[in-house]
């Protein structure tokens, strides 16, 4: 028993400071492989913050051109409001004219020469 304890007393230093060693690498091993876990997820991040910029670019842009677009409807209807107002005014001048003056009544009932009805014809075949 005394023998055992003497080989365990001089070879206890060296087990331990090499068990020391094993645990130390196997330590260094598993947190360089967090290292490389961790670049990967901040590379991962990075490419993923690159497609965020550029979608939220893309959305601006369309949100942009929807806003282009809303001001060209909003002119394109107001424009066609006035066109509508001003024939309705010209309608209704010209229906007043009509009732009030005699010669414009008389030539407003006479109807449209043949010559005038070709001609009316001839152009609009030719634009088509």
């Amino acid at each position: 028993m005394i023998a055992v304890l003497y080989i365990l007393k001089t070879y206890l230093k060296p087990i331990l400071i090499a068990l020391s060693l094993v645990i130390i690498y196997f330590s260094l091993y598993a947190f360089k492989l967090q290292v490389l876990k961790v670049k990967q997820l901040e590379q991962t991040i990075q490419q993923k913050d690159i497609v965020i910029s550029e979608k939220q670019q893309k959305i601006a842009e369309a949100e942009d051109q929807v806003q282009r677009q809303t001001a060209i409807v909003l002119k394109l209807q107001s424009t066609q409001a006035q066109i509508q107002k001003n024939t309705q005014q010209k309608l209704q001048s010209v229906k007043e004219i009509v009732s009030h003056d005699y010669s414009a009544q008389t030539w407003a009932s006479q109807p449209i020469p043949d010559s005038f009805i070709r001609l009316l014809n001839s152009s609009t075949q030719t634009s088509q």
